[in-house]
């Protein structure tokens, strides 16, 4: 057999990634995939990261293993940095064994590749892998994040101040003013500025999902969410939670309006047998767990994402450590195939269409 050799991406080897991954987790769909892959690069506002898409293992002109990086733009402290999630890291049975994974994880935690690498929804396999190279833990292992509200059982809302409510279309023109509001309440977290949120909520290729807006006594934005269905696991989230530190009454309208569209969404499903039984919400802002409790979200001991990370850049008021990251449900790829067709409602796209490099020659 030929030496492998590891490399980082080159334009024209997204078909080669597309076929590994497919070939590698069993279930994917081909053309899903292919529309996950430009969605999750060529839309993304994270532009002109300091890391490669994904390193490559090679083994001729074959690609039989890699590990795919997502930018994101993440806010450590008063810095804005880039953050590189490690998704899709696989390889063939037969490439297996010569330590390649281990090299890739190892130079994917270095300090020199990203500010701030971290990856989302782990198995322990992967658990194990990344921790014995420097990721920290946080979320899902030591801690529950899961809360969920149960929709077949009645309860009253207590008699406390909620803010005005209504499900728009599109983000309102004042979107970053709220961003503006929500990261003074927070040291380490992904940015959900305008364009992040049209990219990831507006953009994702599978739909599925309702925007909710807090307004204030001025018509002011004072709160986001984001309530995914995923029509196939019949499971609905407050996939995000976006209002200032402190501001309960409008948590307490985004979930009060979150509620009555999963109970619709439960109402008019009743008669083909497919119920939706738990909204679900995962948070790690204590702040945010005396309104969920009140309004009938109980944790709940059930599987939920690991996500791990390492900060690597330090801040000009000092360092900034893992736990301190308040992650929200909608990071990484933890809700990316919610809503995905079926292989026969999709057709395939031809394979010089995703050969294509972009414009910019990336």
């Amino acid at each position: 057999m030929s030496e492998l050799e590891l490399r980082n991406f080159a334009p024209g080897d997204e078909a080669g990634l597309l076929d590994l991954k497919c070939a590698v987790f069993p279930g994917l769909v081909r053309a899903n995939e292919a529309a996950r892959f430009r969605w999750e690069f060529d839309a993304n506002p994270a532009r002109e990261p300091p890391f490669p898409r994904a390193f490559v293992l090679e083994r001729g002109t074959r690609i039989v293993g890699s590990f795919v990086f997502l930018p994101y733009r993440v806010q450590v402290a008063e810095d804005v940095v880039f953050g590189a999630s490690g998704v899709d890291l696989c390889i063939e049975p037969a490439a297996r064994g010569g330590g390649h994974v281990h090299e890739m994880v190892r130079r994917w935690l270095a300090p020199a590749f990203a500010p701030f690498p971290f990856a989302v929804a782990l198995n322990d396999a992967s658990r194990h892998l990344f921790t014995k190279h420097g990721a920290e833990l946080l979320g899902g292992s030591g801690e529950s994040i899961a809360w969920g509200h149960f929709l077949a059982h009645p309860h009253a809302s207590p008699e406390r101040p909620a803010l005005k409510s209504e499900v728009v279309d599109e983000l309102p023109a004042d979107t970053d003013l709220l961003w503006e509001t929500v990261r003074r309440g927070q040291r380490l977290l992904l940015v959900r500025d305008r364009a992040y949120l049209e990219w990831r909520w507006r953009a994702f290729p599978f739909g599925g999902v309702t925007i909710v807006r807090a307004l204030g006594e001025r018509g002011e934005t004072r709160g986001l969410a984001m309530v995914q269905d995923d029509r196939k696991a019949q499971d609905l989230y407050v996939a995000e939670l976006l209002h200032a530190a402190g501001d309960d009454a409008a948590q307490r309208g985004l979930l009060r309006r979150a509620i009555a569209l999963a109970r619709g969404r439960r109402g008019v499903e009743a008669e083909s047998g497919r119920t939706r039984n738990v909204l679900w919400c995962s948070t790690r802002d204590a702040r945010q767990l005396p309104v969920l409790k009140e309004e009938a979200f109980v944790l709940v001991p059930a599987p939920v994402p690991t996500f791990c990370a390492r900060v690597h850049h330090v801040s000009k008021s000092g360092s900034v450590r893992v736990a301190e990251w308040a992650t929200a449900i909608g990071d990484g790829d933890q809700l990316f195939n919610c809503n995905e067709p079926p292989p026969a409602a999709i057709p395939q796209p031809p394979t010089a269409a995703i050969n294509d490099p972009r414009p910019d020659g990336r």
